[in-house]
């Protein structure tokens, strides 16, 4: 395979029985492969812990080489889901539309698409053999009770094409119209001895170089996420050539403080979206929770090449961000808005 290619997308599990983790839960759903008949699903675990591993050897199993036809996984997080504005199409006309959450028309036409996208996806049935296609929500839990409420027909609408599988971190953010009408299956952190294998076996396919405390110590700061210890795996590989335990944390406290600064400054500089990006791929890793990122964020805001006064400004924004996230409130939500308040500042500087 080529050496450029991210191990966490190389490895990503094409049947049920290529999933290392969530043992029971795998059985579960190859029962349903095997009878032939899948429920609404919601899949609820922490990040990293295999939901996406089943939601992609389910349809490896359901549909072999078609799942790029039956299958089809949206990122909440990133893209939004669909509002209902209007009577679906066999209730009187009219369609789903997207939150318009930004008024950018290279935004608005991307959503466009995605709707589009997800609507032919489940309104057109499955062929030949198969019963159902599935429609994978990432992250679904970001949405808004709204958004939540404008599922619960296209569900039922569309029941005899397509099934809907949610994946959340806790289903408290989830309304009961859309946990009534599912199967849950609850996703634990990984063992830290599925984990090693899970490596180890990467590890020896790419002709890793590696020492057993080097592995366990790439699960330890992992925080036991799959796709963090995968990312960080290949990472301390690509530099080092080998994998042992010096090198994981020196690799480890480099990587992160690099990232963080990166984002920062391209927040600073005006370039919301890219810091945002830089944002969704740390909380993807995982390894730190949000008021930790908040206080690095914070550290780096005095490195900053701004006058104190702004310094000042910018961290006591981050008290008021911190203290919404002990009340309970969206952490990404919090978090993006530090990074669009570090760059309407930046903007004002500049202007």
């Amino acid at each position: 395979m080529p050496k450029s290619s991210l191990w966490v997308e190389e490895y990503r599990p094409t049947s049920l029985s290529d999933v290392p983790v969530q043992e029971k839960i795998i059985k579960d759903l190859k029962g349903f492969v095997k009878k032939g008949s899948i429920p609404h699903m919601i899949f609820a675990g922490p990040v990293g812990s295999g939901k996406t591993m089943a939601a992609l050897g389910l349809a490896g199993d359901l549909y072999g080489g078609n799942q790029d036809q039956y299958f089809l996984k949206v990122n909440c997080s990133n893209e939004g889901v669909m509002v209902r504005r209007k009577p679906l199409p066999g209730e009187g006309g009219g369609e789903i539309q997207k939150a318009k959450r930004r008024k950018r028309v290279t935004g608005t036409n991307k959503r466009l698409r995605l709707r589009e996208e997800i609507l032919n996806h489940i309104r057109s049935p499955a062929m030949g053999k198969i019963a159902h296609k599935l429609l994978y929500l990432l992250d679904f839990d970001e949405e808004d009770s709204q958004t939540q409420n404008a599922l619960r027909r296209p569900m039922e609408t569309y029941s005899e094409n397509c099934r809907f599988v949610f994946s959340v971190e806790n289903t408290s953010n989830i309304i009961d119209p859309l946990l009534s009408r599912c199967a849950i299956f609850r996703f634990g952190r990984p063992s830290v001895e599925d984990i090693s294998k899970m490596l180890k076996n990467i590890a020896r396919k790419e002709d890793v170089e590696f020492t057993e405390d080097g592995i366990e110590v790439v699960i330890e700061v992992s925080n036991r996420n799959l796709v963090y210890a995968i990312n960080l795996l290949q990472a301390v590989f690509s530099v080092e050539k080998k994998v042992d335990k010096k090198l994981v944390y020196e690799s480890i406290d480099s990587f992160r403080t690099g990232e963080l600064k990166n984002m920062v400054i391209t927040a600073f500089r005006g370039d919301f979206q890219g810091a945002r990006k830089s944002l969704m791929d740390i909380l993807i890793k995982g390894g730190s929770n949000p008021g930790e990122l908040l206080h690095e964020i914070q550290k780096e805001i005095y490195d900053l090449d701004a006058p104190d006064p702004v310094k000042i400004k910018l961290i006591e924004k981050i008290g008021k961000y911190d203290h919404n996230l002990t009340q309970g409130k969206n952490k990404r939500i919090q978090l993006e808005n530090v990074l669009a308040h570090i760059a309407r500042i930046g903007e004002r500087i500049r202007h």
